[in-house]
């Protein structure tokens, strides 16, 4: 049996991973990106992106790379966009990106098509396109499909092959049900609703997961006020089926290329239709306030951070992947800048240094060396090692302020007792047995 021919528009985290998962079920894929050297890239067997999972699956399918997007449009009736959205100055996502390969499909079109919306856009988008098309006065009929992408980074190729839910968006049933054959291979529910539904769906999604971070970083402040322990109330609401366990652990904030600027992008929808907003700013203005939360805590120490050398461990904004956008860790580093500190920084995974003015270190054991004190913004494994006494002695005074909660309060209390040390974190108790030793430097 002829297998169906799908091309994909961008080689990015959503398209490739797209690619991979539908050619694993079975699919013919094709895949163009405007980057020349991202195509060569893949054609040589590379990957331009850390994704895990992502090189294992690409190797095995047989997915052709294609640098011209005339070939890809006319040789695929299926054309798949995920290609950037970036916020704009104004906070509104910039389609720019979109139109410009919706020209390019209309251009070059020599059948009709389906084109399949992967990539996060404003409630309207899909019609937007339609009319664009439209003014092309092209003799095929181009229909437009939202399909949202649920996919965390870090966990997307298990979030593609085994998702909770496929959404189709399509005013057309039959157009719409056409796009959901090519899911047959995928056991979930697949949710069939018009465009807009779809499109303001994967806005929904992101922001109600976003406000459980927010509101957990919320509860934390008041638990460190009140002497409770914010880990302690996380397993007690999560442990409410209605509620659930995800998202629910408090720490430096979320960043990343969907959260933060799907929510500004949200924002910003709510006020071009005159609609308040209100949970969505607070969310913001929350998550905003927890990268300066951790400093605020570490300036505590020492009286003011000005001439201070800061070990920053972590720059990309969660482990398991080298995505630095919107990082809280970046955001960290850059503050303790302004503040006059000097400033090491340290991740296992990411090659170039985002920050300027901070000096990127090889290893975690170079990134200590000599610095009055470290905090951790994203929670690698490798941190764990900073406990271990060699780790520590690097360190003019051993003060670790964690973002991230990496370490049980029970195992820093005793390691206290036997290593002077000072360890705040996020919605919890201080340790302290180093200023009561009076060996703060």
């Amino acid at each position: 049996m002829k297998r169906v021919k799908a091309g994909i528009f961008g080689a990015g985290y959503v398209g490739l991973v797209t690619a991979a998962g539908l050619a694993s079920r079975g699919l013919d894929i094709a895949v163009h990106d405007t980057s020349k050297e991202k195509i060569a890239t893949l054609t040589a067997g590379g990957l331009p992106i850390f994704e895990p999972g992502l090189e294992k699956l690409l190797a095995e399918q047989h997915i052709t790379y294609i640098q011209t997007a005339k070939e890809l449009v006319t040789s695929c009736r299926y054309l798949f966009l995920c290609v950037g959205t970036p916020q704009a100055k104004n906070g509104e996502a910039d389609l720019s990106f979109l139109e410009s390969a919706v020209k390019t499909i209309c251009r070059y079109a020599d059948s009709d098509k389906i084109v399949i919306i992967k990539s996060t856009v404003p409630p309207g988008t899909g019609r937007l396109m339609e009319k664009l098309s439209e003014t092309m006065n092209i003799e095929h009929r181009i229909t437009f499909v939202s399909n949202p992408e649920f996919l965390r980074q870090g966990n997307a190729v298990q979030d593609f092959l085994f998702p909770d839910r496929i959404v189709i968006g399509s005013d057309d049933d039959e157009t719409g049900t056409e796009v959901l054959q090519l899911y047959k291979q995928w056991d979930c529910p697949k949710l069939q609703m018009n465009r807009e539904s779809a499109e303001l769906t994967k806005y929904a999604a992101n922001t109600f997961l976003a406000m459980k971070i927010s509101y957990m970083n919320m509860m934390a402040g008041l638990a460190e006020k009140t002497g409770a322990n914010i880990e302690d109330i996380e397993r007690g609401i999560g442990s409410d089926s209605r509620i659930g366990k995800d998202f629910l652990k408090a720490g430096a904030g979320f960043g990343g290329s969907c959260f933060p600027k799907d929510l500004r992008a949200l924002a910003s929808i709510g006020t071009e239709l005159n609609e308040e907003l209100p949970l969505i700013r607070e969310t913001l203005y929350i998550n905003e306030n927890q990268a300066k939360a951790v400093l605020r805590k570490l300036s505590t120490v020492f009286g003011g951070l000005l001439g201070r050398k800061i070990a920053v461990l972590g720059l990309s904004f969660k482990p398991m992947t080298d995505d630095v956008r919107s990082s809280p860790a970046v955001s960290a580093a850059e503050q303790l800048l302004l503040l006059g500190a000097d400033v090491n920084v340290y991740d296992p995974l990411v090659r170039d240094n985002p920050v300027a003015g901070a000096v990127k270190s090889p290893s975690l054991l170079d990134c200590l060396e000599g610095c009055d004190a470290a905090i951790i913004m994203t929670e690698w494994d490798e941190f764990r090692e900073i406990l271990k006494p060699k780790m520590l002695n690097k360190l003019k005074s051993p003060v670790i302020v964690d973002g991230r909660n990496m370490f049980q309060l029970k195992e820093m209390k005793k390691l206290s007792r036997e290593f002077p040390l000072y360890y705040d974190s996020v919605g919890r108790q201080r340790v302290n047995t180093l200023l009561t030793a009076n060996k703060i430097k």
